[in-house]
């Protein structure tokens, strides 16, 4: 009990957090808005006035509930209404006069009243779409009036505790169950959705409308299903198509009531995220031949037009999110996310995220720094160093070589950021297996490198993705600079989509089930691939005719 005059601080650090998910959400509107024609959310609140009783009008309030449904141009002949309303009704539509709001629960075979408010008592009803990535997880606050997105947050997935990648993932859970594995992806997405909502000033029970975007085994994982017979062959999930759910049978920080539409994928390891990611782009709508990768840990690759899709992932491991590698990170403040060296003296020139002091590299920051590293001969072709060993910014680590991008007295950490010899090599496997994946997938239906009529990228990169660089460590296919178009984040991209719209959601289903899905772990020349990819760029020299090595 206070007693006085007392003065509250409220931390820097707590209020440029808020400021920074309101300004998250800022951005994402200006990209987004107008994907979305008509708002069809998957819980509708439907506006009522319902008719007063009387002894020549003695119907149930329930039947008087579902009679102006009726009359409002619903179908309520498979309609159902829960318990829980049931129990609430009488109160509910007598506080405001019998003006009332029913939630409608809309699902593909029938729907469900979920709550009946006063009209005095609805708040305005929000959105949230989440990305939940095997490294990181983003969430969205959408106002499902008009679409904008007024929050966002983003976070490393505390599943990374049980592994980089997916295989360890479902491994971890067998082994500690797969309710410990749900009950820490829930908890990121629930921190970050307290962030986002706080930020705001709103209540966390106004959101009614979720969209989740994930690879198949993070949404088993999280919705707490079994994902052990992913890994087996031949790997089957248990759900591809997901019904409509609702956020208390998940756990979701959300009303309740809260639909919950889950991204469907078409096999154990090309998921939701890549659904939502051609469900964003639109490729699969037009005749141009598109190559697209979504650059993750997984590393999924899809290839065709309005004609067919055939799909892939390749296991390319967290290392362009910043993952196994010693000063390795996700594109946040003080990122490394774009770097060239000096010719001559090696001496770094790099962007960092906001302009913040340097303390980790992000992929883009990675790309650059492999690239520049080989063009000056820091390292050769095998990824190996060759600059000297009394050269300043050659240092060992842990009894291997490494190269130094900052002094710790230039950043305020307690020792040199670097980049050692164990994480080129990770890198040169991450973007070995990505390249390897391009040519057996475009192999398979007899096509090369030059059917490809327009390339896109997608992933948690920054603005600074240089293609250049990409191609010259042999990540990107040699082909015209002007047929490559970077996408960013497309699986939270088709989310807010799927968030919005009923048809985006029914596309996405349609998009699932027209992918054919090409199983690499069983694919014979795939490592034969891999190993030439080894090399930067490439053992072959005539795919990467544009780079040159003196």
């Amino acid at each position: 009990m206070v007693h006085e005059n007392i003065t509250v601080k409220i931390p820097e650090e707590t209020i440029e957090k808020k400021l920074k998910a309101a300004g998250m959400g800022k951005i994402a509107t200006q990209k987004l808005m107008g994907l979305v024609d008509k708002i069809e959310p998957i819980l509708e609140n439907i506006p009522l006035e319902l008719d007063l009783p009387s002894l020549d009008d003695a119907v149930s309030d329930l039947d008087r509930l579902r009679r102006r449904l009726k009359k409002a141009g619903y179908d309520i002949s498979r309609m159902s209404t829960n318990i829980s309303v049931m129990r609430r009704l009488a109160e509910s539509i007598r506080n405001d006069h019998f003006k009332v709001v029913a939630s409608v629960l809309w699902k593909k075979c029938s729907s469900e009243i979920v709550a009946v408010l006063p009209v005095q008592e609805v708040k305005k009803s929000l959105g949230c779409a989440i990305d939940l990535g095997t490294t990181s997880i983003v969430v969205y606050i959408v106002d499902m009036e008009d679409g904008a997105v007024i929050s966002a947050a983003s976070a490393h997935n505390s599943q990374a505790a049980c592994g980089d990648d997916v295989i360890n993932r479902i491994i971890c859970a067998e082994k500690d169950g797969v309710n410990k594995l749900k009950k820490m992806a829930l908890s990121t997405i629930n921190n970050l959705v307290k962030e986002a909502i706080d930020s705001i000033h709103a209540d966390h029970r106004q959101i009614e409308n979720i969209v989740i975007s994930g690879n198949t085994t993070m949404t088993h994982l999280v919705l707490g299903i079994e994902a052990r017979y992913i890994r087996r062959e031949p790997y089957i999930p248990t759900v591809t198509e997901f019904p409509i759910l609702k956020a208390e049978e998940i756990g979701i920080k959300a009303a309740a009531h809260a639909g919950v539409f889950v991204m469907p994928g078409p096999a154990g390891y090309v998921g939701g995220d890549i659904v939502s990611g051609v469900l964003y782009t639109g490729f699969h709508q037009h005749k141009e031949l598109t190559l697209f990768i979504d650059i993750g840990t997984n590393g999924e690759i899809v290839f065709g037009n309005n004609e067919f899709l055939i799909t892939a992932a390749c296991s390319a491991g967290p290392a362009f999110e910043g993952g196994g590698i010693r000063w390795g990170m996700r594109a946040e403040d003080g990122a490394i996310e774009k770097i060239e060296l000096d010719s001559v003296t090696f001496e770094p020139k790099y962007l960092t995220v906001e302009n913040k002091p340097a303390r980790g590299i992000c992929g883009t920051g990675m790309i650059d720094l492999l690239s520049e590293m080989l063009l000056k001969k820091v390292i050769d072709q095998t990824g190996k160093f060759i600059i000297e060993t009394d050269h300043p910014r050659y240092t060992l680590f842990n009894g291997e070589p490494a190269f130094i991008l900052e002094f710790a007295e230039n950043t305020g950490l307690d020792e040199n950021i670097i980049f050692t010899q164990s994480d080129i090599r990770s890198l040169t496997l991450s973007k070995a297996a990505i390249y390897a994946g391009f040519n057996i997938l475009l192999e398979q239906v007899g096509m090369d490198f030059s059917a490809v009529q327009q390339m896109i990228i997608t992933g948690g990169f920054g603005q600074f993705l240089d293609i250049e660089k990409a191609v010259t460590i042999g990540l990107l296919p040699d082909i015209a600079r002007e047929k490559f178009h970077y996408m960013g984040n497309s699986s939270i991209a088709g989310a807010y989509m799927a968030l919005l719209s009923n048809s985006f959601r029914q596309q996405a289903v349609a998009i699932s089930n027209a992918m054919t899905y090409l199983d690499f772990s069983t694919h014979t020349k795939f490592m034969e691939e891999f190993t030439r990819a080894q090399f930067l760029p490439h053992t072959d020299k005539n795919l990467f005719p544009s780079v040159h090595i003196n």
